[in-house]
């Protein structure tokens, strides 16, 4: 099944479908990038949703990826959601993992509560949340201006600030707006 990009092409899908030091999914269906261009360790913003843009095709998807760059300290809250693009509608959250560790080089994988069945290509983004004395900071790309990361649909960006739970599936996420920090995900 050919992996779905959000913005960033490439032609080197050796890259993309073979992991690295057994460190990422073998078989991942979506990534936010090529993992290439997954060159920084960003900086986020506790109690914020960030999100980065993805297409996911007509699958199944079960879990989330994600690649601590710079570890945690004291996490009180994070997970994950898959939200839709065109009204916002959360489809899939992974459990609070709350004060779960999160260290620097840690490669964590969360299941989804329910999986995640698309039966058409559907525009989601993926998002990301941490509460906690220091976040994590993933691996992923900064990009040169928020005004890239807004461009409509937002690519990437942050939504609700003061987070400690995560949404529902079927409530609306708030609106996000743009920045420069996108982290390196995997959907399987």
């Amino acid at each position: 099944m050919p992996i779905e990009r959000a913005a960033v092409a490439t032609t080197n899908t050796s890259m993309l479908l073979t992991p690295t030091g057994g460190l990422s999914p073998s078989t991942p269906k979506v990534e936010t990038m090529p993992r290439a261009a997954a060159r920084s360790n960003l900086t986020l913003t506790a109690g914020t949703i960030h999100v980065v843009s993805v297409v996911i095709p007509a699958t199944t998807i079960t879990n989330v990826s994600m690649l601590g760059g710079v570890g945690a300290t004291l996490p009180t809250n994070w997970w994950f959601e898959i939200v839709q693009i065109s009204d916002r509608q959360i489809l899939a959250v992974t459990g609070d993992q709350t004060t779960q560790a999160f260290a620097a080089g840690d490669w964590k994988t969360i299941a989804f509560t329910t999986p995640l069945t698309l039966g058409v290509a559907t525009p989601c983004w993926i998002a990301f949340m941490m509460a906690g004395t220091t976040v994590v900071s993933p691996v992923g790309s900064t990009l040169a201006s928020t005004n890239i990361g807004g461009l409509a649909p937002v690519y990437a960006g942050t939504s609700s600030t003061g987070q400690t739970s995560p949404g529902a599936v079927g409530a609306i996420l708030q609106a996000p707006i743009g920045s420069t920090s996108a982290p390196y995900m995997v959907l399987t």
